[in-house]
């Protein structure tokens, strides 16, 4: 067996390698080591194997050329099994199918504006100015994997929904849209979403199909929900500080990915067609990612099919808030289960009673009670004679509150 060890400071190594068991070993020829000294290719005048850290952080990391070159010089000679790099810079890069088999890579600390790249003929891993590459090469390697024109693909997403596309529980998840560019249709089981590194089959999809042409939204909300018949909810939620979300087809190949930086409410990430991400558009869910798209589907997001409007809004200080509902529609509104709220993370903090209804024309009124000491004000204030609330048709005050009493205030 052979070692060649690779180091800044040899003469350290000079002891422990030659004592004890190691020592023995070695005198018994049952292993050979080298010890090499990588300033043999250091930079400068002063063979430098070191510099500052990539953004300006403390300390010094060690450059990847020195390393490079002497590993180079090594391999020239003879071949190794492995390669094993002893440091805690850098970072380890995993891919994974669906059964969590992993190909690794160590990518050592790289200088800025370097890349690490791969050599298809030889496998071989080498840093490279990221400069000198082509704008061909620097474009084929920014959409490797992520972009596939002919394949189904996630075409828009919204990390931080607040009023847009409501799932069936009134609730405003996080959402993520697939499209399906193909003139057939694509069955989705065992195919998968995540949005973590290492678990590439984080939610998987049950028996449903997209059909040619087709939209489909998934909410990321963490219900997990797989009724194929009803709406699709994933295991987990998206991140408003920005992630990479990836979908796996039934083999586990990765298919498509999108990489959204931190988003604000309501701001949706769209692949243009020529698969480009870009935050600058409107949302889109269910619909293409253009201007008329836009309009369409914010046209349906907001249709108000109830014909059932917050009409009037009041704050009353110290005395009561309350909240004034009518129904402009032509038939009777189920209000049942129906929410108000001033929270948009919990859109449905207060909630109508099971078979509240509203007639045509009708009014209700919500008082928002708030906190127990503004509601024993307002039992002192009604035990007293004085009542306030909205006005009717003639602007005249009802003497008694009609409604409900939600616990929240203005």
């Amino acid at each position: 067996m052979r070692i060649d060890i690779l180091t800044v400071v040899p003469e350290l190594l000079e002891s422990p390698l030659a004592h004890s068991i190691v020592g023995r070993a070695r005198k018994k020829g049952v292993v050979e080591i080298n010890v090499w000294n990588i300033r043999k290719y250091g930079i400068g005048p002063h063979l430098s194997v070191d510099d500052y850290c990539y953004g300006g952080d403390a300390g010094m990391v060690m450059m990847v050329e020195p390393v490079e070159k002497m590993i180079e010089e090594l391999r020239a000679e003879r071949t190794y099994d492995e390669v094993i790099y002893l440091s805690p810079d850098g970072e380890l890069l995993l891919l994974a199918d669906p059964a969590q088999h992993t190909c690794a890579v160590q990518v050592p600390a790289l200088r800025k504006g370097f890349v690490w790249q791969r050599n298809p003929e030889t496998g071989e891993y080498a840093s490279q100015p990221y400069d000198e590459m082509s704008d061909s090469e620097k474009a084929e390697r920014a959409q490797a994997g992520a972009f596939n024109p002919n394949e189904v693909m996630i075409s828009e997403l919204m990390p931080a929904a607040r009023s847009i596309l409501a799932d069936e529980d009134g609730d405003f998840p996080d959402w993520i849209e697939l499209y399906n560019p193909r003139s057939e249709a694509v069955n989705l089981r065992d195919w998968a979403l995540t949005d973590d590194d290492i678990k590439r089959a984080k939610w998987v999809f049950p028996d449903c199909t997209l059909q040619p042409g087709g939209y489909m939204v998934v909410y990321a909300s963490g219900k997990n929900r797989l009724n194929p018949a009803g709406a699709l909810h994933t295991n987990f939620r998206l991140s408003a500080k920005g992630e990479l979300v990836r979908l796996s087809n039934a083999e586990g190949e990765v298919v498509s990915q999108m990489r959204y930086e931190s988003a604000n409410p309501d701001q949706s990430f769209s692949r243009e067609n020529t698969g480009i991400v870009t935050g600058e558009l409107p949302p889109t869910p269910g619909r293409e990612n253009v201007d008329a798209g836009s309009q369409d589907a914010l046209a349906k997001l907001f249709s108000n099919s109830l014909g059932l409007y917050i009409n009037e809004v009041y704050y009353g200080g110290r005395g009561v808030d309350w909240v004034e509902l009518r129904n402009e529609g032509a038939a009777s509104a189920d209000l049942s289960g129906m929410g108000l709220s001033d929270n948009p993370d919990k859109p449905r903090r207060w909630q109508f009673p099971e078979g509240t209804t509203l007639p045509a024309g009708g009014y209700v009124v919500v008082e928002l009670a708030g906190t127990d000491e503004k509601r024993a004000e307002r039992e002192a204030r009604d035990a007293g004679g004085v009542r306030t609330g909205p006005r009717d048709e003639n602007g005249t005050a009802p003497t008694v509150r009609p409604g409900f009493s939600a616990d929240f205030g203005l």
